[in-house]
């Protein structure tokens, strides 16, 4: 009698269980400690047997932490959740980089010094860049012919002299030469982005990988069929953090290297991808602040907050924070842990390489960004009549948050000239970031006042109660070209241009006034009770927005040459757009540059 299959034959459980590298190949793995036999034998390496997780994008929203839990068990969550996410992160890029994998040892023709570019960033030549490439230049055991600006006397004519050396030395080499300087706002023996870097870089893998990552995102920002030598880096740097949180860390340095490599994997993300924000990984970077530099009291660089490397780290990450606001839906209290850092330090006298001499202001800045976030939230509300009170209760207390950074902002100072050092940067002396001080002040103030047009009241400025207010045009207007000013009075050898980018984008989004010409009026109205008001609006005159505007974008033009990223032009086209609707829609308010960014899909860090 012949046998049949029936129709509900035994259920077959599917393992998950496996390394990546043998569910990639389709083949079945043996999980064999510490490697798989099938990796070995293949001469594979076996990236062991952590399991993945699914990609969420909610770690994209920053929540409060929650209090009730102890110490201890925030410690063990940080170590699993943060360490999963680069894990997951990892695998992605390791999937994408393998779908587009080119045959290793391939020969690449690169710059010679015949078409080498010698467009300059940081006042460094590009001399340095591989003239001939041997094997894949993303792999760390090919080599570059290397060209390096000597010449060999031959005895009738000097010749090239080139040299080999390693792909990743090629990248440490650019990172010192270029990218430092245009990382800093300034660069000497006193850049942390240099010394601090320098120092750990031969001794912990993660931030090694980072710092390649970051240097090939850059080298290769024109090559988009090169990106894969900076992604893989970049998928060696996630893979190395997530074993080190797994492990545990308990070295001062190592400790140090380990957030350093995360904020510059979150920092430079959009570098690899313009539109790829990476803010998980600032989620991440807050979980490591709070662990290892205020709940063990900074032990990991000694028990003085004051130490300037500390100093370095909270300046890094309040300016990480001000490009992020802008982007995240939090609490404005989620950046209150820096003031946590910032509470015991003294003044500053050492400048930091993002924040100079005013790492506060950016602390404030982020809160401002966070603002806006929450204000777009609220006036999506508005089609809902029924929350018309609760509406305004919100509002309410979005003035009062407002209102309490305004009195902060106007108040700050920065520290006198004999208590600052100098930057040890000829380009860039100390004077340079107290301008950039006074922008970014004005930038805040006129953020908070295009967001929240009550702050405008006359009499906050020491003007007589009954004088009329200034219109609100007048006055954005007014503080934008005072924004464009300090800027443009700084030398353009000056390396604050690498700050610069969101000041320029926000003063330059508020040059919007009307259209038309006033032929028809004074130039000067003195028909009215307060003659300020009139001076007020000579600012918002049609020569004058127009004039600034071509200087906006002409210095903008320049910061894409110097600085080398997609994200400057995004800035660009983003001033550009509220130009455009400002002028042909002519709205009673101010044009959003944040409206325009999120609609037109421009969102990036900008800086």
């Amino acid at each position: 009698m012949p046998v049949y299959k029936t129709s509900n034959p035994r259920k077959r459980i599917k393992s998950r269980a496996g390394c990546q590298t043998c569910k990639q190949r389709r083949i079945k793995c043996d999980l064999e400690a510490p490697a798989c036999s099938r990796c070995a034998k293949s001469g594979l390496r076996c990236p062991g047997y952590n399991k993945g997780v699914r990609w969420s994008q909610k770690y994209e929203v920053m929540l409060p932490a929650d209090d009730s839990s102890s110490s201890q068990e925030r410690s063990l969550q940080l170590d699993e959740d943060y360490s999963a996410w680069f894990v997951e992160g990892a695998t992605q890029l390791e999937a994408a980089i393998a779908a587009d994998a080119s045959p290793a040892h391939t020969f690449h023709r690169g710059m010679t010094p015949g078409n080498q570019d010698s467009t300059t960033h940081g006042g460094v030549r590009s001399n340095i860049i591989p003239a001939v490439t041997i094997g894949d230049s993303g792999a760390s055991n090919s080599w570059n012919m290397v060209f390096d600006g000597r010449y060999a006397d031959n005895g009738t004519e000097n010749m090239p002299y080139y040299h080999l050396e390693t792909a990743s030395d090629t990248l440490l080499r650019y990172y010192f030469s270029r990218v430092c300087g245009i990382l800093s706002s300034f660069d000497s023996f006193l850049n942390p982005f240099r010394v601090v870097v320098g120092n750990l870089i031969q001794s912990y893998p993660a931030l090694r990988y980072s710092v390649l990552a970051m240097s090939a995102a850059h080298l290769y920002q024109e090559e988009r069929d090169r990106t894969k030598y900076s992604l893989g880096h970049r998928t060696d740097a996630i893979s190395t953090v997530a074993r080190h949180i797994s492990q545990g860390t308990t070295s001062d340095s190592s400790t140090t290297a380990l957030l350093l490599s995360a904020i510059i994997l979150g920092m430079t993300s959009t570098w690899h991808n313009v539109s790829s924000l990476g803010l998980f990984h600032l989620n991440g970077a807050r979980a490591l602040f709070r662990k290892y530099l205020i709940d063990t009291n900074a032990q990991f660089i000694g028990p003085d907050r004051n130490h300037p490397q500390a100093m370095f780290l909270v300046g890094v990450m309040a300016f990480w924070e001000s490009l992020a606001s802008f982007h995240l839906d939090q609490p404005v209290t989620a950046v209150d842990y820096l003031w946590d850092a910032c509470t015991n330090m003294s003044e500053p006298s050492c400048p930091n390489p993002l924040t100079g001499f005013s790492t506060p202001l950016f602390i404030y800045l982020a809160k401002v960004g966070t603002l806006s976030r929450h204000l777009r939230l609220l006036k999506s509300l508005s089609s809902l009549s029924d929350t018309n009170t609760q509406r305004e209760d919100l509002y309410s207390s979005l003035i009062v948050q407002a209102r309490s950074i305004e009195i902060a902002v106007r108040s700050f100072v920065t520290a006198p000239s004999g208590k600052s050092s100098d930057t040890g940067d000829a380009l860039t002396p100390a004077s340079h970031l107290k301008t950039m001080a006074q922008v970014y002040q004005l930038t805040i103030l006129l953020e908070l006042y295009r967001l929240f047009p009550e702050l405008l009241v006359w009499t906050d400025y020491g003007g007589p109660s009954g004088f009329a207010s200034p219109d609100r045009k007048d006055v954005l207007v007014t503080l934008a070209i005072n924004i464009l000013t300090l800027l443009v009075s700084i030398a353009d050898t000056s390396r604050t241009k690498a700050i610069q980018i969101l000041p320029y984008l926000i003063a330059g989004s508020a040059l919007q006034g009307s259209p038309e010409l006033q032929s028809n009026r004074s130039v000067l109205p003195l028909n009215i009770e307060d003659p300020r008001t009139g001076i007020m609006s000579l600012s918002s005159n049609v020569t004058t927005i127009q004039y600034w505007r071509s200087i906006t974008l002409e210095k903008i033009s320049g910061l894409h040459a110097y600085v080398g990223l997609d994200s400057v032009d995004h800035a660009r086209r983003i001033v550009e757009g509220v130009w455009i609707r400002a002028d042909t829609l002519r709205p009673q308010e101010m044009v959003s540059w944040i409206d325009v960014m999120t609609e037109e899909k421009l969102s990036t860090f900008f800086g």
